[in-house]
């Protein structure tokens, strides 16, 4: 099964414009335009299962301590968004009703966990750096299939994403 958008899918072509203080968010952007989704979730209360699921996880509560729960809002303003005040062992992340999809719900995931951590890692991060990139394809490792992860990291890679190694990115925040 191919993951990837035909080359004239539209949103491919879809550029984003560079963000300042966030120089590799378009890069991120434009690797994820060219596969498609995951899998989309019929309703909010299985996005949110799915998000539970994740953070309830063994895996997760063994790389990704500081981050006890995250709860999820659905909103219809734009794409997503999440946050974790450091030091606060709570995220949240915020979801456009039209992308309640797998990848989505695990890219705000992996803000929230790179959000929640700065203090130990980069205090200057920027949102989709490297630790970003590196964190969100952990979870696409192990919350997705491998066609899928590698197709995601061949974008990542081709597009001139800088990312940690997965291995790496789940090691920042063990105790």
């Amino acid at each position: 099964m191919s993951y990837l958008r035909p080359t004239d899918d539209p949103l491919i072509q879809k550029r984003h414009k560079k963000q300042k203080g966030d120089p590799q968010a378009h890069l991120v952007y434009s690797a994820e335009n060219k596969i498609k989704p995951y899998h989309c979730f019929r309703s909010e209360n299985a996005t949110r299962a799915f998000i539970r699921e994740v953070v309830h996880s063994r895996w997760w509560k063994a790389h990704f301590p500081h981050i006890q729960d995250v709860a999820m809002v659905v909103q219809d303003r734009d794409r997503g968004y999440a946050d974790a005040m450091p030091g606060f062992k709570v995220g949240a992340v915020r979801l456009d009703w039209t992308y309640l999809s797998q990848d989505n719900a695990l890219h705000e995931l992996a803000h929230t966990i790179v959000e929640g951590g700065k203090p130990k890692i980069r205090p200057n991060a920027t949102v989709h750096g490297k630790e970003f990139a590196g964190t969100y394809l952990a979870l696409l490792r192990k919350f997705t299939t491998q066609e899928y992860y590698l197709c995601m990291r061949d974008c990542f890679e081709t597009g001139g994403v800088e990312f940690l190694e997965p291995d790496v990115a789940e090691g920042l925040w063990r105790k």
